[in-house]
């Protein structure tokens, strides 16, 4: 389902706040007016962010959308559970500065032993996102961007879960090691050495 972020969002006197993890997908319209599409991901209108109010978006990405995104990168990691963060959206001169808290519990596998570990993730991500029908080349959006990563969107829409994911992937370790001194397997018998030694000839090795 996408969930297009409109008007009616739940608010208070500090922030616009559009919480998707309190409420199932049926209730999304009822209750915030939003207009739901095909899709996996939360979108969000780049006209509803101002200068002045946080716009405050807090969800999760469900263990299926992390899995297909994560093969689709060929990363050997999978979701033990949801995805949740928390993201604040906020105008500046430059574009939109994002700003996300992400809490990960997932499964990796090391590359020595193959051994499947689960490893929690806290990830703070900054960036600013600009409108991709601005050259990338400007350097305005470059030079001014308080030494923030630069990322874009298109069709006045910030698609959330999927930079979400990316900037989850960007901090995967692609050689993964269950501990720094793993021993791996026995490349002639396939004994996970952590174990202990299986009695092939070293020479074998």
């Amino acid at each position: 389902m996408r969930k297009v972020c409109e008007a009616n969002q739940r608010t208070n006197s500090l922030t616009n706040v559009m919480d998707f993890s309190i409420f199932p997908p049926p209730l999304y319209g009822a209750c915030f007016g939003i207009l739901c599409r095909e899709s996996s991901y939360v979108i969000v209108q780049v006209k509803r962010i101002s200068n002045s109010v946080p716009f405050v978006v807090k969800g999760e990405v469900d263990v299926a959308a992390f899995d297909a995104f994560m093969k689709d990168n060929e990363e050997e990691c999978r979701a033990r559970s949801p995805i949740t963060y928390d993201v604040t959206l906020k105008q500046c001169r430059e574009g939109i500065r994002f700003e996300a808290a992400i809490h990960a519990d997932l499964f990796q596998d090391c590359v020595r032993c193959n051994k499947r570990d689960e490893t929690t993730f806290e990830i703070k991500a900054e960036f600013l996102l600009v409108d991709i029908a601005r050259s990338p080349q400007d350097e305005e959006i470059i030079l001014g961007a308080d030494d923030l990563d630069v990322s874009f969107y298109e069709n006045g829409e910030i698609d959330v879960d999927h930079l979400i994911l990316e900037s989850l992937w960007s901090e995967l370790d692609s050689l993964h090691l269950c501990k720094e001194d793993c021993r791996g397997l026995c490349p002639r018998c396939g004994k996970n050495l952590n174990d202990g030694y299986c009695g092939c000839s070293k020479s074998s090795f």
